[in-house]
């Protein structure tokens, strides 16, 4: 069974927290009840990132667009995969920069592109 994206992406979040990254994370960070500031704010945050974190495989209704926004700006997109699903969308397999598939790579990535 695959965790829940908001389960997984909270627990990312709050690692990423800890190791003293800021996170943008729409669940929390964007009034949920509040269409016109969910496009501007999640609009905004996307372009004022330095990386961009998709989890491939439990995409959301509005991931597409937040992917390809992000791909349209020349982002890096780290590709956050827990299964081979993300194999049957090229759309989602060739935006990525990078793949990984735990936390521990998560961290060396994010790293690597404080480092560049």
């Amino acid at each position: 069974m695959l965790p829940l994206k908001k389960d997984l992406t909270g627990k990312i979040c709050k690692l990423l927290e800890q190791e003293g990254y800021s996170v943008y994370w729409p669940p929390r960070d964007t009034p949920q009840d509040k269409d016109e500031l969910k496009f501007s704010n999640n609009q905004k945050a996307i372009a004022d990132a330095d990386v961009f974190l998709a989890v491939l495989n439990i995409p959301g209704k509005d991931f597409a667009w937040e992917l390809g926004y992000s791909y349209g700006l020349g982002k890096r997109i780290v590709g956050y995969v827990i299964s081979d699903d993300y194999r049957d969308s090229p759309m989602m397999r060739d935006s990525v920069t990078e793949l990984i598939s735990d936390n521990e790579s998560l961290l060396v990535s994010l790293k690597k592109y404080a480092n560049n």
